[in-house]
């Protein structure tokens, strides 16, 4: 569960097992692990839906190729970003770090700085792909074939006459 591995690294990175930018990374990892789920549970599942999954998958995969190329920038500006809102307090962190005999947090907003990093991800990622729905769906249109339905093989319709009976119902 892509949820409960971002728990886990969110614990892993308040109480300073890992640094900010290795939970950084495990968040992008994690969006790219979600879309397994996805893929999963469109087998068998409508057209559709597998053309969704399927751009999920394309969806997560580009947003962390390029997120990967600019990754130092990336979490300079997620670091700029948090220091803008220095009267916030998000400690939750049960382990301190003692620096020159005080205590400091390790990252002192590390659960808001991950949430962040987590959601600027996102919304840069629609953004970008926003401007190519148009394309992507025709795309998708060319990859995924719609299913032919045989009509003589499925009810398209029941005769309102076998309303008042339903096991003549079920029997057509």
């Amino acid at each position: 569960s892509s949820s409960a591995t971002l728990g886990i690294t969110i614990a892993l990175a308040t109480t300073g097992v890992i640094p900010f930018e290795t939970a950084a990374a495990l968040v992008l990892g994690e969006n790219i692990g979600t879309t397994i789920t996805a893929f999963l549970a469109s087998i068998g599942a409508s057209t559709n839906a597998k053309r969704a999954a399927y751009f999920h998958i394309f969806f997560n995969l580009v947003g962390v190729f390029w997120i990967t190329l600019i990754f130092h920038q990336y979490m300079d500006f997620i670091t700029w970003f948090m220091g803008r809102f220095k009267d916030i307090t998000d400690i939750n962190v049960s382990v301190l770090e003692v620096v020159d005999g005080k205590e400091v947090l390790p990252y002192p907003y590390m659960t808001a700085g991950i949430a962040l990093v987590h959601t600027i991800f996102n919304v840069t990622n629609v953004l970008f792909f926003l401007p190519f729905t148009a394309v992507a769906a025709n795309i998708l249109n060319k990859i995924v074939k719609d299913k032919k339905v045989m009509t003589d093989k499925f009810l398209t319709n029941l005769d309102f006459q076998m309303y008042d009976s339903p096991f003549a119902a079920i029997e057509q």
